[in-house]
């Protein structure tokens, strides 16, 4: 889970900066939003500990972002470029909660079922009652808590960045 989490926030972050720094023009280079982009993926890691792989931390970071990402992003002029960046952001900081999908996967190649309630209960998920007993499922569990944070951050972050650019493009006219 570190090495993919270290593949995926240094790897991934070099090409979000060069998107991050396009917007900006000259004002700040890809470096330094390369710096911004893996500090944003240590807090999420940290988040999502704190949470205890509940991404509840992290998708009320999302909120945070959204307003960093406005003030950051407020002099840029392509507004449709600046929601596609800031939609890109939201799942570049889900990751570490989304790479928490590698438990079902290492549970299953282990021999382990990933599809029964029992084998659930038995990993410590508590049993739900009838329609929601999927979610007592390993593979129903992570892809619930995990995805459902992935959706939220996405529609949270960008969604707040959008209202903030439409209220700031209100004032300024």
């Amino acid at each position: 889970l570190l090495a993919l989490n270290l593949v995926a926030g240094l790897g991934l972050a070099v090409p979000l900066s060069a998107v991050m720094a396009s917007l900006e023009g000259s004002a700040h280079p890809r470096g330094q939003w390369f710096v911004v982009l893996v500090g944003v993926y240590f807090v999420e890691g940290i988040a999502i500990g704190f949470g205890m792989t509940i991404p509840v931390f992290s998708v009320a970071l999302a909120f945070v972002w959204g307003v960093v990402l406005w003030v950051r992003l407020a002099g840029a002029v392509d507004r449709r470029a600046v929601l596609r960046a800031t939609a890109l952001f939201s799942l570049y900081s889900s990751l570490p909660a989304v790479s928490f999908l590698a438990v079902p996967v290492a549970v299953a190649l282990g021999g382990g079922s990933i599809v029964t309630v029992e084998a659930g209960v038995a990993f410590g998920i508590p049993e739900l009652p009838g329609l929601l007993s999927p979610l007592s499922t390993i593979l129903g569990f992570y892809l619930a808590t995990e995805g459902g944070a992935l959706l939220l951050k996405a529609v949270i972050t960008t969604g707040e960045v959008s209202v903030l650019m439409h209220i700031h493009g209100r004032r300024e006219g």
